[in-house]
């Protein structure tokens, strides 16, 4: 869900009439946002110098929801009430479900109960943990298959997923001809598919070559809230259950149910969607007047 207009600017004026109400110092307060991955709000919520502002004052403090679970979990743990520590337990099992696609601790000791019952029981679930890496790289081969047919056809694949176990960086790309130094990408920023993202990347060799590529930092006007680095002119975080395919089992699942049973697949329609709208954003801004190529020199840093 996005923001309504001014949302964060009219919720920090809100809380400083309060506070003025109360007789209260007008400076000690602190605004809390619960942001899904960690981005800031976008500038339909407040403007970026006073999202800036409040934040190095320490009036604003943007929270992910992994951040905020680990802080319910630190709190259960110092908490002496039993009664509280479960409400916490539940609690935090909840946010786990929701935003990170988690079991809850109730799931885990059914299912250790279960494998511990009998020992074919283990004997299975110790064979299918030996394999759990195959079984995820037939299936990330299938997503392969399935994303080259739904992508638009004259936008060329680049798969670059081959050590989705063991390395940190995985990715896969989409390309033309005429953005010559960029690249759609979706990229997993941790070993098991933790910190799955996607954006507009650099085709660069090393950090050198990337710097003398422009970094068309105005790509953020025309796609939207998101982040940047040296690589990355804009990118953002999926959003849970896909932004970390190590604990969240829905990926896997629908990437199954889009190769056996033909379900069509959220995943899939997020990804196409998303290089249709980029691969327009990137058509109109790489292009001058005449239909020619801006990026065939790089832009020196």
């Amino acid at each position: 869900t996005y923001d309504q207009k001014m949302q964060l600017k009219d919720y920090n004026e809100q809380l400083e009439e309060e506070i003025k109400k109360k007789g209260v110092d007008s400076k000690n307060y602190l605004l809390i946002y619960l942001s899904g991955t960690g981005a800031p709000p976008s500038k339909e919520s407040i403007a970026e110098k006073e999202r800036e502002a409040l934040i190095n004052s320490g009036h604003l403090r943007i929270i992910s929801y992994r951040q905020f679970i680990t802080c319910v979990n630190r709190f259960k743990k110092d908490c002496r009430s039993e009664r509280v520590r479960c409400f916490l337990q539940d609690f935090e099992d909840y946010l786990k479900i929701q935003f990170e696609g988690g079991m809850a601790m109730y799931e885990k000791d059914m299912i250790k109960a279960y494998i511990l019952e009998d020992p074919k029981n283990l004997e299975i679930a110790l064979a299918v943990s030996q394999i759990q890496t195959d079984i995820k790289d037939r299936l990330l081969n299938d997503l392969n298959g399935i994303l080259d047919e739904k992508r638009p056809a004259n936008i060329k694949p680049d798969w670059d997923i081959d050590n989705f176990g063991g390395a940190r960086y995985q990715s896969f790309s989409f390309k033309r001809d005429t953005w010559k130094n960029y690249s759609i990408t979706f990229e997993f920023d941790g070993a098991q598919g933790r910190g799955f993202g996607y954006g507009v990347s650099k085709n660069a060799r090393d950090d050198e070559e990337a710097k003398n590529i422009s970094d068309i930092g105005w790509i953020a006007d025309k796609l939207g809230n998101g982040k940047k680095s040296l690589w990355w002119p804009w990118y953002r975080d999926f959003e849970p259950p896909y932004y970390d395919w190590s604990i969240s089992h829905e990926p896997w699942i629908e990437i199954l149910n889009a190769t056996k049973n033909k379900v069509e697949s959220h995943l899939v329609h997020q990804i196409i969607g998303e290089v249709v709208r980029i691969a327009e954003v990137l058509d109109q801004m790489l292009l001058d007047d005449n239909g020619v190529s801006i990026t065939d020199t790089p832009i020196s840093g």
